[in-house]
């Protein structure tokens, strides 16, 4: 016999399966005795979401009997397409059995086991349960109703075509002269490692470099604009940049200073947040840029602008904030001591699940963009 336990609610329900069916006990037993083995080879046991939920409304995988033929009479259960019954949902606990039919992996959660083995109907359940109900309420921004309680004098959709409007005239990418117009007198320009800077700075400096001269393929990338329901005067949008170094700079500009020779080579920026936040009057009284969203991507070294642009074509500066990003001895110090406590705390698991668990929380010391594959 192999024992598993579901718990919904104030209820308790015990069965036993062999090899030909699951049979239910008379629930509830509210002081039955634990079963010998709470985390039965090959059995996935879990917790209901919430207390008093039915159990048609949680779902959780009771394993793999189906190797054998067991069919479920569980009230309220379904079934995946391979037969694995499905009771209910919840707070997944790791499965660390070893299935004899192969269906269980160590560490599985039950939403994995559910996708391992097809089980999209009771996957698309989930969104119905009380548990993700109150992670909705909690945690998943309305946009809309937000939008709406804090609007603006600008809808969204002028919002954005500003945005649009600004980038072709304003922006470094401008292939049209606005002077400034578009911006505030108190406007500011900021980046990771630039600025601010004022309306003067940013234009006096936006030009310096002829950049699309050295990279005449190039582009922005921009895409994604949104407006911000938390502040209804701000877009925010995503580039994604790219190109090639085939051409040649103006001899003693600082384009031939910081490039080079043409390389040849070509850069592909990670994607990278940028914003500009506006006046009622539809001027910028802000714009953001380079902010990056995922180092691993593109071939920069996890950088946006100009320094990423530079180690893609061989050109790294010698200072840290041009070099793609690795561990500072202090912070790689910090990582060891927490490892240091982490094994001490092995010391006091309870089991072998505990330990693994334990193992799997401890600090690791992050890899350094250039070594991420």
């Amino acid at each position: 016999l192999k024992q598993f336990r579901v718990a919904f609610g104030p209820q308790t329900l015990w069965a036993c399966a062999t090899r030909a069916e699951l049979l239910p006990m008379a629930p509830p037993i509210a002081a039955a005795p634990p079963p010998p083995r709470p985390l039965c080879r090959g059995t996935l046991v879990v917790a209901a979401a919430a207390a008093g939920a039915a159990a048609s409304a949680v779902v959780a995988v009771q394993r793999c009997f189906t190797s054998a033929g067991a069919t479920s009479s569980l009230p309220g259960a379904a079934r995946d397409r391979t037969g694995v019954a499905v009771v209910g949902m919840g707070a997944p606990r790791p499965c660390r059995g070893a299935c004899n039919a192969g269906l269980c992996r160590p560490s599985r959660t039950v939403a994995q086991h559910l996708r391992a083995r097809g089980g999209e109907e009771a996957e698309a359940d989930v969104e119905s349960t009380p548990a993700y109900q109150e992670f909705a309420r909690r945690h998943l921004v309305d946009e809309h109703s937000l939008l709406s309680e804090r609007s603006f004098q600008l809808p969204p959709e002028e919002l954005i075509k500003l945005a649009k409007r600004f980038l072709a005239t304003e922006a470094p990418e401008a292939t049209i002269d606005g002077g400034g117009a578009m911006m505030t007198e108190d406007f500011r320009f900021v980046g990771p490692v630039i600025g601010p800077l004022d309306k003067e700075e940013f234009i006096a400096t936006k030009d310096t470099v002829d950049f699309f001269r050295s990279f005449p393929d190039a582009t922005a990338g921009f895409h994604h604009f949104r407006v911000d329901p938390f502040d209804p005067a701000r877009v925010w949008f995503t580039a994604r940049a790219s190109g090639t170094h085939t051409g040649e700079a103006v001899p003693g500009s600082d384009a031939a200073l910081l490039f080079g020779e043409v390389s040849g080579k070509r850069f592909t920026s990670p994607p990278q947040a940028c914003s500009l936040r506006f006046t009622p009057e539809g001027k910028v009284k802000q714009f953001t840029i380079g902010y990056v969203m995922d180092r691993c991507i593109g071939n920069t070294g996890g950088m946006g602008g100009f320094f990423g642009v530079l180690h893609a074509v061989g050109k790294t500066l010698p200072f840290e904030e041009g070099k793609s990003w690795a561990p500072s001895w202090g912070y790689a110090l910090y990582v060891e001591v927490g490892r240091l406590f982490g094994r001490l705390r092995l010391f006091t698991a309870k089991d072998e699940a505990e330990r693994y668990r334990l193992e799997k929380a401890m600090i690791k010391m992050p890899a350094a963009t250039d070594d991420i594959e």
